[in-house]
């Protein structure tokens, strides 16, 4: 009897098993390459050589490559045999499977391949659970594989991860005759798989039991709308998150509270519970202030249901195609969180999200403009049993029309809207040839332009992002819309016929002011260490972050280029004060860091400044101060000022001020418990410094000369001592371990200080080093 020469491993429900087999496995494929093509991490970078697959670094588990068979293979005769693979497992690896798909140019099947862990030459490995050719492991949305017309094989990585993990050969593909043993794996499987399904069944039942009836916290509709002629869209919130409160700790009988410490022993939270619950936070220096949880209220959606095109029913009284009722021919999803609630998501993401589900329902027939429709929901856990779509396109928004919702200038070229819609598990959507677009005025639905909708990226297409690998984002066809022809002053909506509209957009002058101003309020709404409210603005935050709050904030010796932990920041600390370390703007979502980065925001300010100097003297949006300043100038004093105040007086300056980690969960700016440390001066900071505060001057030297004098002499102060750093770090072999961006931040102060003094020294030190001496 043939024996065969090596091991053959069957990976599945029950474990490893090793086996004998009376004949040799049936060979598929030939390895004689090169691939016909690869792609992802392993385009390029995978070959065959002596019929053999070599699998190692750098690729990654996200990539495969693929033959194209010399001819359509009929493999119909090996539908209950289990594909067989045969590898050799080096000593490095650590991907834990492998896949192997087959497809005839329509569907296509994977079958997963788990991998031996222990590197024992070459051995035949069974594809998952005993899987035969007729059941793979996952099949292609469009179908599995056509047995009798595969032309393609494919191996892939398993997407575990990231990294190089892959040391393995590949120099065999077969069919093995399902064994006893692999018969019991494929019954195993089976009797899991139907345990699976009656218990998907009984969540179903009980889910249907606990949210189908409708209620004030059912799933809301908040719009109905075409998606295209022949697909009506349905937006469906599902639950909602009450945001936390904060208010004075009033005890209640029964008030429990867990200290959580730091791994200093240190109490860093004072967690209360209420009721047996954790309710929320205490906080503050007496821990007499309550943040409470946020709270998750409402039904989900029963997206079962929501999944069945026999849920709905379409019914017109003035459309004879939908008279009778009409069922979709399918449905589509998009769901996607749209709130979260703190703490849960760290602990219970499943329970910790508030959703919008999109439905798209693809009908049978188009809509018709100007007819009126009702949408039976069934059985539908939404508040509304029934919903109206008025399919009026020039009024109704569609999902599916985009335009740019800060509004354009009159003169700006181009204006444009576009079309496009991924229907999410529908996948990308075609729109038919021939649409036409109008714009309208919003109010009257007066047409003032119309022209062609054209497609301006396919589906299949791809678009080029900066570095990466050109790829379609939407992932679906993308329609553009011209209407630079219109230029008149007024609000407007762009009406895809047969569609739907867009949001009103407006065409005026301060368009683009507006949105300027708008983003400026954001920086004002983000200033530290000063009390916000009217009449500067709308939002209301006490002070913050300040010493006289009774803040904590001490200097510390650590240097920012040396290491930038803030833990080492910590560790470097002095008792030393820091009365002057408040006020900049705090840093994106934490507030806890102000740094000397940010000023990469102010110079961009104020190169707005130097290019439009007329504009920005007269765009104002309240702010206090000199009138001769602009607005804009004020705003970037705000932070700027506090590295002035932050300078040593040797002229160093501080990368900015901040805590040995994140807020803390449940605290707020002006009731933070956290000490707050003043990093010690650096050189890039000092440049960094040195840029800003040097244009200020030159820019202030009209309107505040006084200022304008302190800060040229506070930016040539942090130059000197900059250099000097850098003198002393060349003396002692480290310079050259600094980040390239250091060399651009001294360019930059250089040749900032040759434009505010003209001294021509400057000008000697921006040669040194700038790459625009080179002749390319």
């Amino acid at each position: 009897m043939k024996r065969w020469p090596v091991a053959l491993v069957l990976v599945g429900l029950i474990g490893v098993l090793s086996a004998r087999q009376s004949s040799e496995p049936t060979s598929l494929v030939q390895f004689t390459g090169p691939f016909t093509f690869s792609y992802l991490t392993w385009e390029n970078k995978v070959s065959i050589a002596n019929g053999r697959i070599g699998l190692g670094a750098p690729l990654t588990p996200q990539g495969g490559a693929g033959i194209n068979l010399p001819s359509a293979q009929d493999w119909t005769k090996y539908a209950d045999y289990s594909p067989a693979l045969r590898v050799k497992i080096g000593p490095k690896n650590k991907i834990p499977s492998i896949q192997v798909l087959l497809a005839d140019g329509t569907g296509s099947s994977v079958y997963r391949f788990v991998l031996p862990t222990a590197a024992a030459g070459d051995q035949w490995v069974i594809a998952d659970a005993g899987a035969s050719f007729a059941s793979p492991t996952t099949i292609d949305k469009k179908g599995a594989v056509n047995l009798a017309k595969v032309n393609q094989w494919q191996i892939m990585g398993d997407w575990s991860g990231d990294k190089p993990t892959l040391d393995l050969e590949v120099s065999g593909f077969g069919a093995v005759p399902a064994s006893a043993e692999v018969r019991k794996l494929r019954a195993d499987k089976l009797k899991q798989e139907e345990e699976a399904r009656l218990a998907q069944r009984k969540l179903l039942a009980e889910r249907r039991q606990k949210y189908g009836t409708r209620n004030a916290g059912s799933p809301n509709i908040t719009a109905v709308f075409a998606a295209a002629p022949d697909i009506i869209g349905i937006t469906i919130e599902a639950k909602k998150v009450t945001p936390s409160r904060l208010a004075l700790y009033q005890p209640q009988p029964g008030d429990t509270k867990r200290e959580v410490k730091n791994d200093k022993g240190q109490v860093t939270q004072v967690i209360l519970s209420r009721k047996g619950e954790e309710y929320g936070w205490l906080i503050g220096p007496k821990r007499d202030q309550l943040v409470t949880y946020e709270t998750l209220v409402g039904d989900p959606l029963l997206d079962d249901a929501a999944d069945t095109p026999s849920t709905f029913t379409l019914n017109s009284a003035d459309d004879p195609n939908f008279q009778t009722g009409q069922k979709p021919t399918a449905i589509y999803r998009k769901s996607k969180p749209i709130d979260w609630r703190m703490p849960l998501i760290w602990q219970q993401p499943d329970i910790a999200f508030a959703v919008r589900h999109t439905l798209y329902l693809r009908l049978p027939k188009p809509l018709t403009p100007g007819k009126t429709y009702d949408l039976d929901l069934g059985n539908l856990n939404t508040r509304q049993a029934t919903v109206k779509l008025d399919f009026n396109p020039a009024e109704v928004r569609s999902e599916a029309v985009h335009v740019n919702q800060i509004g354009y200038r009159p003169d700006d070229k181009p204006k444009r809207a576009f079309l496009s819609l991924w229907l999410g598990t529908g996948g990308a959507l075609n729109y038919p040839d021939g649409l036409m677009f109008r714009v309208v005025r919003s109010g009257t639905n007066e047409s003032v332009y119309a022209g062609k909708v054209e497609k301006a990226l396919d589906a299949e297409g791809t678009e080029k992002l900066w570095q990466r690998k050109p790829v379609n984002m939407v992932q679906t066809s993308v329609y553009r819309m011209d209407f630079s022809q219109v230029t008149s002053p007024g609000e407007y909506r762009v009406v895809v016929d047969g569609i739907g509209s867009s949001y009103p957009f407006s065409i005026s002058d301060d368009a683009w002011e507006r949105a300027f101003k708008i983003q400026m309020r954001g920086f004002t709404n983000q200033r530290s260490g000063v009390p916000l409210g009217p009449p500067l603005t709308s939002f209301v935050k006490p002070r913050d972050l300040h010493p006289a709050n009774g803040d904590r904030i001490l200097q510390s010796r650590q240097s920012v280029l040396d290491s930038g932990e803030p833990s080492e920041l910590e560790k470097n600390a002095t008792n030393i004060p820091v009365p002057e370390a408040h006020g900049g703007w705090h840093d994106a979502g934490d507030w806890n860091p102000r740094r000397v980065t940010h000023m990469r925001a102010v110079i961009n300010l104020m190169e707005l400044v130097e290019m439009y100097p007329s504009y920005f003297s007269k765009v104002s949006w309240g702010l206090p101060g000199s009138a001769k300043t602009p607005d804009i100038l004020k705003e970037c004093l705000f932070e700027l000022d506090l590295f002035r105040r932050l300078q040593h007086a040797d002229g160093g300056i501080p990368h900015g001020i901040e805590t040995n980690g994140d807020p803390i969960d449940g605290e707020v700016s002006w009731l933070q418990s956290m000490t707050e440390y003043v990093w010690a001066p650096d050189m890039m900071s000092s440049y960094v410094y040195a840029t800003v505060a040097s244009r200020m001057s030159r820019l202030l030297t009209t309107t505040d000369p006084t200022l304008a004098k302190t800060y040229r002499e506070s930016a040539l102060r942090a130059m000197s001592w900059a250099e000097k750093d850098r003198s002393r770090r060349k003396a002692a072999g480290t310079l050259g371990k600094l980040s390239w961006t250091v060399k651009d931040d001294r360019n930059f102060a250089a040749i900032s200080l040759y434009e505010l003094t003209g001294d021509p020294k400057w000008h000697v030190v921006f040669k040194e080093d700038t790459v625009l001496t080179q002749a390319e």
